[in-house]
């Protein structure tokens, strides 16, 4: 997108800490070795400070069916922290379903989405100077206690 002069490429990072197996690799591959820092491993705590103080919070998904009815744990710790998510994966299912439902961000699949989608928060953090989270989820709603309350509902609905 840089090429097509939509977008300063000196303005953007995408950060990840953790496993980087190959990461460097394919941001080789897709010319995005200025932008992609790879962090290694660090402590969890270490991680969360990280994640507040980024503008928008990414996870990556499989583009595979298999992976329809997955929701990712770690989308709920990026809802405690109320950033917007950026979600990449496959193009219906579960996670999407509730990335829309919830309004915390963006769910796409196809490499055009991802720049549309892109270009949209590239703007309007330069716009803004910030990315608002649209969405008024209420945080408790998906704590460990109230998801184990509505499983157990569920669970007691299919008895009777």
């Amino acid at each position: 997108m840089e090429d097509e002069n939509k977008l300063d490429s000196s303005k953007i990072s995408i950060e990840f800490y953790g496993d980087s197996t190959g990461l460097e690799e394919i941001a080789n591959r897709y010319g995005l070795l200025d932008i992609v820092h790879i962090g290694g491993k660090i402590a969890h705590e270490e991680v969360l400070k990280k994640q507040l103080n980024s503008d928008v919070l990414l996870l990556i998904s499989w583009d595979n069916e298999k992976e329809k009815m997955f929701i990712p744990g770690k989308i709920y710790e990026y809802f405690a922290l109320k950033k917007p998510v950026l979600s990449i994966g496959y193009k219906e299912g579960s996670l999407k379903d509730l990335i829309e439902e919830t309004k915390v961000g963006y769910h796409v699949s196809s490499l055009d989405s991802t720049k549309e989608v892109l270009l949209d928060i590239y703007n309007e953090f330069i716009e803004k100077g910030t990315v608002e989270l649209r969405s008024d989820i209420n945080i408790e709603d998906y704590s460990m206690e109230n998801m184990a309350k509505k499983f157990a509902d569920l669970l007691n609905e299919l008895e009777n």
